[in-house]
């Protein structure tokens, strides 16, 4: 169901004159939404693809003091070190070199490689290198990981409406994933998985930007008839108590009778009763 398709359906509950404050429908469609998600969540599944991140080398730690400087080579597709100090790190792709310099507590500095390459670091003052590490795979620059023994993913960027998760990842066999540990809407994994990994979870409500772009206003399919009630009652709300209440109390009694007697029995139309419903 559009925003268009809605408005058409609350239009069917008896409003005598079209819905012309398109702001005022979109806010009533938001808070509807919203209160709908909260009675009826809408729970999707994950599907996501990972693919493996392979160290081929690794260097724990270096130290440098004023003057001194170390040039290191650099294999794989990419590469990515952690730095704090003052100094200057040069390095080379294989193709061209980066300079860059550095006064910093922590920094992170990752790219890609095209051959064997090599970085240089000079200090200035104490300059220290932790964790330089080369990989195997060609990687995105953004997406080239400090070197850890977990890696993590953000499950909103992963899944647009994610809200929250509803039990831990599993892998393609349907077991779950040793070590795997969800906070907020961060997934840590191991560093040494890779694969498919399906991932249940509960969707937020359409953002108002979404609502009145005319994308699809996603709902429990078995609650979607119950959306223009709910809309028709936060739409009379500032303007007439007695409908905004009547409306709801149709939506109310609707949820009732789903939790009653199961989804299906309360599934009916809603006919024009006296210019109302």
């Amino acid at each position: 169901m559009t925003l268009n398709e809605l408005q058409r359906e609350v239009m069917h509950l008896g409003f005598e004159t079209q819905i012309e404050d398109t702001e005022a429908l979109i806010s009533a469609t938001s808070l509807a939404l919203g209160l709908l998600y909260t009675d009826r969540p809408v729970k999707k599944r994950l599907e996501l693809a990972v693919c493996p991140i392979t160290p081929l080398s690794r260097v724990e730690k270096i130290s440098l003091s004023g003057g001194e400087e170390v040039t290191l080579p650099l294999s794989g597709l990419a590469f990515a070190l952690e730095v704090s100090g003052s100094g200057r790190v040069v390095t080379f792709d294989g193709k061209m070199k980066k300079e860059t310099e550095l006064d910093t507590e922590h920094s992170l500095l990752r790219g890609r490689l095209f051959t064997e390459g090599e970085i240089t670091l000079y200090a200035k003052g104490q300059l220290t290198v932790f964790n330089l590490v080369c990989y195997r795979e060609s990687l995105d620059e953004k997406d080239i990981p400090p070197f850890s023994v977990t890696r993590s993913i953000s499950l909103c960027d992963a899944a647009e409406d994610f809200a929250a998760a509803l039990a831990l990842p599993r892998d393609s066999s349907g077991r779950e994933i040793p070590g795997a540990a969800i906070i907020g809407d961060t997934l840590t994994l191991p560093s040494d998985f890779f694969g498919t990994l399906s991932l249940p979870y509960r969707a937020r409500p359409p953002k108002r930007e979404e609502i009145a772009r005319g994308e699809e206003l996603a709902a429990d399919p078995e609650a979607e008839h119950l959306l223009p009630l709910l809309t028709a009652s936060f739409l009379w709300l500032d303007d007439d108590d007695e409908k905004a209440r009547y409306y709801m109390s149709l939506y109310r009694d609707a949820q009732s009778t789903m939790r009653r007697y199961g989804t299906h029995a309360a599934a009916a139309e809603y006919k024009t009763v006296d210019g109302w419903a």
